[in-house]
């Protein structure tokens, strides 16, 4: 190291000379005081902030005090506002308390004043209804006395007629053979005791009973008013009274039944009468060979009518059980109540005929045709139909099948029929209308031939509904069954069916109804609806369900409308592919407009299903009569089986043929009358008592559109 540094170092120490010692010093000195300027500064300011801290301290002190006494005011204030609450609380309640003590003493007194007054009120009616019953009672006691003593009176006198007729069949018995001389009108018969005692209660039996009291025994019984002239009859009939005594002519006939009524013997009055009425029967019969046509009420039991033809014949209430018409015809004939019971009709032909709540009990009709035959309420059960033909047959409402004997059911029309306990084994109902049928507790319906197929299943109760599964309409040929199917709630018929074609080859160009499908099939089948009076309570109680469509133009036909277009939907959904959704056209009655107008009447004549009437213009239907509207016609996009009409009706008068033109004339010259009372009039006046005559409500809505007559019809329903 250098001798000329600054710094010596002795020993590892550092030895500082005097030059360095007092810069070193100097240093020092500038370093405490800048050490003394930050310590005065750092206090001033520290100083500065304890100051400013404190103020701030003691404006916060101040400040919590501000706040700690502003919050014992309050709670002092609410306090005191609690309190004065509380205090009026209670006066209040008090109030309110004396008030109800004071309103219930007027409510109890006023109370008490009711029921005294009810207590009055209800002595004064006890006393009047104990007096008004006791005057009952009194009046009902003396009716009962009076009624008594007329009983007593007729026992006694039953009890002396008993006695003389106890002494008359005593002395019958004593000597049955014991002669008696009559001396009638002055000329002198005999009979036997026994014969005079067989009827003790008639006039003869008493006159000779007092004869043998008052008279020597040996003496004739006189009757000075007797007709001698054959009287020998009467003897003969208390001979032997099981039998009609042998007549010789019809005045012989009148005189017995006579003079029968004169002596009391009541059952040889009937015989007279019902020989007289079964030999006006026979001859009726008789003359329809020479072309009679009414055998109404006739009695006919036991006859052989075979082969005798008795069509168009008006038969009702006939009584033809236990007879025999093998191979009889009764084409379109009225047998409606006509009794069938027991009869044989094998071979019959009922073909058109009205069977309305025939009785057919038992009858033998195997191999009988009853083609398009209507036999609603028919009772047929026992009866025999085998081999039967029930093509389109209408049984609808039938309410007795049991036991009966069937063995094809095939396009029969099976409609509300009751077919419960009914064997169809091996039978083909095949085609048939089934609507609402009950099945229940049917027998062997697995062998049961639908459609040509055998049923898979058998069900315990099988409505019509359940048979659309079984139903098919594929093929399509006929849609009578699946549209009435679909309508049946509503009760709208499906009256017949037709080729369009044929209805198009009948009217003008403007009235021709298109094709739904024209480029698939070259005609189409076409199904006509139809009413009765059957269709009102369905559409009452729609509108029950609906009661604002009352308020609508015109309620009946908005409904119609909806129903026979979901109808046809219903269809075209159930036939499994050969309709198409939406491919049917429905034409309706009321739509007037050119392009919808049908021309109803003359298609009703061109299927056959109706007669229209040329002089009254009204479309008679073979059941509901004039009493009956034509709805709607459905087109399906399907060719009918065949574009041939129906067979056309033929007249079938509700009347005699002379009233409609009468009608029709007065009418026309009743101008005062409107024209819907006047088609009123018109069917009314043929015949007026008509079973499917409408009720006067739904008269009263056809012809003059009241709706009151709904809503009231709609309130009556309501209320059950």
């Amino acid at each position: 190291m250098s001798s000329s540094s600054s710094e010596l170092v002795h020993d590892g120490e550092l030895t500082l000379d005097a030059p360095a010692l007092a810069l070193l010093a100097a240093a020092l000195e500038r370093n405490a005081e800048r050490l003394e300027a930050v310590a005065t500064t750092s206090a001033a300011v520290v100083t500065s902030s304890l100051d400013v801290a404190a103020e701030d301290l003691r404006e916060r002190v101040k400040r919590l005090q501000e706040i700690k006494e502003q919050h014992e005011h309050a709670e002092t204030k609410h306090a005191a506002r609690l309190a004065e609450m509380e205090t009026k609380a209670r006066l209040q309640v008090k109030a309110m308390k004396k008030e109800m003590e004071v309103r219930m003493e007027e409510m109890n007194v006023e109370l008490t004043m009711k029921n005294k007054e009810l207590a009055n009120r209800l002595r004064v009616k006890e006393n009047e209804h104990a007096t008004k019953l006791k005057s009952q009672l009194d009046e009902h006691a003396r009716a009962l006395q009076s009624r008594e003593d007329k009983l007593q009176a007729l026992a006694d006198s039953e009890a002396q007629v008993q006695k003389r007729v106890d002494e008359i069949v005593a002395v019958a018995r004593s000597d049955p053979a014991a002669a008696v001389e009559l001396l009638v009108g002055g000329k002198t018969f005999v009979t036997s005791a026994k014969c005079m005692a067989k009827f003790p209660r008639s006039i003869l039996s008493t006159l000779w009973k007092r004869h043998l009291d008052d008279s020597a025994s040996d003496a004739p019984l006189r009757i000075p008013d007797g007709d001698p002239t054959h009287f020998q009859l009467i003897l003969n009939y208390l001979r032997n009274p099981d039998q009609l005594p042998v007549l010789a002519s019809a005045a012989e006939r009148r005189w017995l039944a006579r003079e029968a009524e004169e002596y009391g013997l009541s059952e040889l009055v009937k015989m007279c009468h019902d020989a007289e009425k079964r030999v006006y029967d026979i001859a009726t019969v008789m003359e329809l060979l020479n072309g009679a046509k009414n055998l109404s009420g006739l009695d006919l039991r036991g006859l052989d009518l075979s082969r005798i033809d008795f069509s168009e014949a008006s038969m009702m209430h006939a009584r033809l059980d236990n007879t025999r018409l093998c191979q009889a015809s009764f084409y379109k004939a009225d047998m409606r109540y006509v009794n069938l019971s027991n009869a044989d009709a094998t071979g019959a032909n009922f073909a058109c005929a009205s069977l309305g709540k025939a009785n057919m009990c038992n009858a033998n009709a195997s191999l009988a045709i009853f083609r398009e035959a209507r036999m609603y309420n028919t009772n047929i059960a026992g009866a025999d139909l085998r081999g039967a033909e029930l093509a389109c047959v209408a049984i609808k409402d039938l309410k007795n099948l049991a036991k009966a004997k069937i063995d094809n059911l095939m396009g029969a029309n099976l409609a509300y029929a009751d077919l419960s306990g009914v064997d169809f084994e091996d039978v083909d109902i095949g085609g048939a209308d089934m609507v609402e049928a009950d099945f229940r507790n049917a027998r062997n319906i697995r062998n049961a031939k639908v459609n040509g197929k055998s049923v898979r299943a058998t069900p315990s109760y099988w409505t019509g509904r359940n048979t659309k599964q079984i139903m098919s309409v594929a093929a399509l040929d006929d849609v009578r069954t699946p549209l009435a199917l679909a309508l049946a709630d509503s009760k709208l018929e499906v009256t017949a069916t037709f080729a369009l074609s044929a209805y198009n080859d009948l009217v003008e160009p403007h009235l021709r109804l298109p094709s739904p499908s024209p480029a698939q099939h070259s005609d189409s089948l076409c199904a006509l609806v139809g009413s009765s009076k059957n269709m009102w309570p369905a559409f009452i109680a729609h509108l029950a369900e609906h009661p604002a469509q009352i308020d609508a133009p015109n309620p009946l036909d908005a409904w119609v409308e909806t129903v026979v277009t979901r109808a046809a939907r219903d269809v075209e959904k159930q036939s499994e592919g050969a309709l198409s959704d939406g491919s049917s056209h429905v034409y309706f009655a009321h739509h007037t407009e050119p392009g919808k107008l049908v021309a109803m009447q003359r298609l009703a004549k061109l299927t056959g299903a109706y007669f229209l009437d040329d002089i009254a213009h009204l479309a008679i239907h073979p059941t509901h009569g004039q009493w009956c509207a034509l709805r709607a016609v459905v087109i399906f996009a399907t060719s009918p089986a065949s574009n041939a009409p129906s067979v056309q009706m033929e007249r079938n008068p509700l009347s005699e043929r002379a009233s409609a033109p009468d009608v029709v004339r007065r009418l026309f010259d009743d101008a005062v009358a409107g024209v819907k009372d006047g088609w009123l009039t018109l069917r009314e006046s043929l015949c007026p008592s008509h079973e499917s005559r409408y009720s006067p409500e739904q008269i009263a809505y056809h012809y003059h559109g009241d709706k009151e007559v709904l809503r009231a019809c709609v309130v009556k329903s309501a209320r059950g």
